[in-house]
């Protein structure tokens, strides 16, 4: 975990996807965390522009600190709705995996695998 200033928290590695590719990620901490899901962040530029130039079905919420902020939980989330406070950022990270792996797979087949957040 690191600080990026003096109340931020956050952070950051490297995901490895089934296809081998390398992605760049950072998982920001709200200030009301664990009652509030973590953001999580793409930073790749590729990933960026690519979802920028589609504008449609990669769920993002845009840019977000210099990163492209995905969708892996609703923003509205609350406890027992999707995030609980006992959950860790193991949850998360396992969900921008999931997501990246379907981000490689509309990339392919121009189909979206996973269900609505």
């Amino acid at each position: 975990m690191k600080q990026e200033d003096d109340t931020t928290l956050f952070a950051e590695g490297q995901l490895v996807t089934l296809s081998n590719n390398i992605y760049s990620i950072k998982i920001y901490y709200p200030d009301n965390y664990p009652f509030m899901a973590p953001i999580a962040l793409i930073m790749d530029k590729d990933v960026i522009e690519h979802c920028k130039s589609w504008n449609h079905g990669y769920h993002n919420y845009g840019i977000y600190k210099n990163g492209l902020r995905i969708c892996v939980l609703k923003p509205d989330d609350e406890i027992g709705t999707g995030w609980r406070p006992d959950f860790s950022i193991i949850f998360i990270i396992s969900l921008v995996a999931a997501w990246l792996h379907a981000f490689e797979v509309k990339k392919t087949t121009g189909k979206w695998i996973l269900p609505e957040a």
